[in-house]
């Protein structure tokens, strides 16, 4: 997890404009004077924070038995950590610090944009993490400050490679495209190791043939590079490391489709081509950035599909058929596998998209790309029962405390036997267990309730 390298998550930036603080050995002797910095960004108390990096939540050998190295800079102030998570705030830092990497550049600035970007996306992770660790953050606050810091990047970058095009082949008439998040991203439930599953829409007048520049491309071939470009801008790793994984799979057509979909395309893949798990992940669609008009478009559309009428049976017959499928390929009996294990995340996601497809056409309300708010709107619109919604959503929550500290704090599978104290501990606090033994036990019993629902309801 990227906080057993927290003292590597802060870039180094010109040294003018950074504090830079050398810890050996033990994190705790990190001085009080700079831990206040990041305490007060990710609003926790001082103590605290040097309490929480003191204690063995990670793996010794990756933060308490080497030199840590903690680098902030001096105008760190995400203004928007703490359980109320400003993408207006981190959008105008990140116009702030791409701006100055590209005005300060000699010759092409694209890679200190890079950097600069991976090192604004550090901090705003880092103190997501830490407000996550000592409990300013819920596992659900967290989920979305995650999501937002993506969504802003992605943004920021999207624009940064739309220049840089246009300055290599120019514009097409009537062009416009759009990034629309999917998966973790879209249903603002990101965890610090989550990837970004992104589609890239575009459209443009039909009679442009080419571009405009100095190196004009056909529109095609024109948005094809716009999206590798911003794949390469996401995912490429450079001096201050990577952002993200990028996954486009599922894009109209898979890997077999174009890496970039022309708006008639996608509109009619999703009317007459996709299949019902294509349509349940359609369900966690959501708009991230570019040209607004075709945003709404996007919107609308994703609106028609998944508000049309459906046959119930038929739905839930290829629900229980992908479930099976996943569980051939994936299915595990390890509680710890929050994800796989039958009860587990895929379930509880599953029951939430049924309900969405099934009964949007009458009660488009229920539509909601967040699993735990889709489940409280099926409720409120009186297709999910109040008893079969608070075990869910009490699963749902544990699930996602147990996730989010998993994901922060290793790298690995988590395996009781091997993890440290302090994780077990942490994680028993978390989900208000008394011991580690009584989070377990628990566990069994949510995951239980979890799969009769879905054995019932999808039947």
């Amino acid at each position: 997890g990227f906080l057993a390298e927290f003292g590597d998550c802060f870039g180094r930036t010109e040294p003018r404009r950074k504090m830079k603080v050398y810890v050996g050995g033990q994190v705790s002797d990190l001085p009080r004077k700079s831990v206040e910095p990041i305490a007060l960004a990710a609003k926790v108390k001082p103590r605290t924070l040097q309490e929480f990096l003191a204690t063995d939540l990670w793996d010794e050998d990756r933060l308490r038995e080497r030199t840590a190295r903690i680098v902030v800079r001096d105008h760190f102030d995400p203004q928007a950590i703490g359980g109320d998570v400003s993408g207006a705030a981190i959008k105008a830092l990140l116009k702030q610090e791409l701006g100055a990497a590209r005005e300060a550049a000699v010759g092409d600035p694209m890679q200190d944009i890079l950097d600069t970007a991976r090192v604004v996306g550090s901090e705003q992770n880092f103190l997501v993490g830490v407000g996550l660790l000592t409990g300013s953050l819920s596992a659900g606050e967290a989920g979305v400050a995650y999501a937002t810091i993506a969504e802003c990047l992605v943004a920021a970058l999207l624009e940064e490679v739309t220049r840089e095009v246009v300055e290599d082949h120019g514009r097409v008439r009537g062009g416009a495209a759009v990034v629309v998040g999917m998966g973790k991203l879209g249903g603002q439930e990101m965890t610090a190791s989550s990837d970004l599953d992104l589609i890239l829409i575009y459209d443009f007048d039909p009679q442009a043939a080419q571009s405009d520049g100095p190196k004009p491309l056909a529109p095609q071939h024109y948005y094809t590079r716009l999206t590798q470009r911003l794949i390469n801008a996401i995912s490429a790793p450079t001096a201050q490391g990577t952002l993200y994984e990028v996954d486009m799979r599922l894009r109209p057509s898979g890997q077999k489709g174009p890496v970039a979909t022309r708006w008639s395309s996608f509109t009619s893949y999703q009317e007459t081509e996709a299949w019902t798990w294509e349509h349940m992940a359609l369900t966690r669609a959501r708009v991230l950035a570019g040209t607004p008009e075709l945003a709404a478009c996007v919107d609308g559309a994703i609106w028609q599909v998944l508000t049309r009428q459906r046959d119930a049976a038929k739905i839930a017959e290829d629900v229980r058929e992908m479930r099976k499928r996943i569980e051939s390929e994936k299915g595990t009996t390890d509680i710890w596998n929050l994800k796989q294990v039958r009860g587990g995340l895929v379930d509880l996601e599953f029951i939430a998209q049924y309900l969405q497809l099934i009964h949007a056409a009458s009660r488009p309300e229920i539509l909601n790309q967040t699993t735990l708010l889709a489940l409280k709107s099926a409720k409120d619109a009186r297709v999910l029962s109040a008893a079969d919604h608070q075990r869910l959503d009490t699963a749902g929550r544990l699930i996602e405390e147990v996730t989010q500290l998993l994901r922060l704090c290793l790298d690995s599978a988590f395996d009781p036997a091997q993890a440290p104290a302090g994780l077990k501990d942490r994680l028993a606090k978390a989900t208000r267990s008394g011991s580690f033994e009584e989070l377990e036990n628990k566990l069994k019993q949510t995951l239980a309730g979890v799969l009769e629902i879905f054995e019932r309801l999808i039947a």
